[in-house]
């Protein structure tokens, strides 16, 4: 079973087409809050066998009433021999508050893993 090695957070993502790499732009570990649409890329770098294929999804979900504010469709993903093996999740959403937020990582309809962030006042 594919694992999660590590997850980013970051405005957008490119594919070196001569190298197969992706690269982050704009990573980040935390947002300003905002009265606003705002508009982000999660990145999942999984880790498993060659050939190995699951279904993936994300959810978006509120920390303080555990309501999701934004998820997206499941997709298949097949890990390769690429050096990277990747999921992504674009989001657009506005947060209501401050506050702690979470995305959700699924496997074939099963939540794997959470991962918390946060949303903080203007400096």
């Amino acid at each position: 079973m594919a694992k999660v090695i590590y997850t980013r957070l970051c405005k957008e993502i490119y594919k070196d087409k001569s190298t197969g790499t992706y690269s982050l732009k704009g990573s980040f570990v935390r947002f300003t809050w905002k009265e606003a649409l705002i508009g982000f890329v999660f990145v999942v770098y999984w880790q498993g066998r060659w050939g190995e294929s699951f279904w993936q999804s994300f959810a978006l979900i509120n920390g303080g009433g555990g309501s999701i504010l934004d998820q997206t469709p499941a997709t298949e993903c097949m890990l390769n021999n690429e050096l990277q093996n990747i999921g992504t999740a674009f989001f657009y959403v506005q947060f209501p508050a401050p506050g702690r937020y979470y995305i959700n990582i699924y496997q074939n309809g099963t939540c794997i893993e959470t991962i918390p962030f946060d949303v903080v006042d203007q400096v």
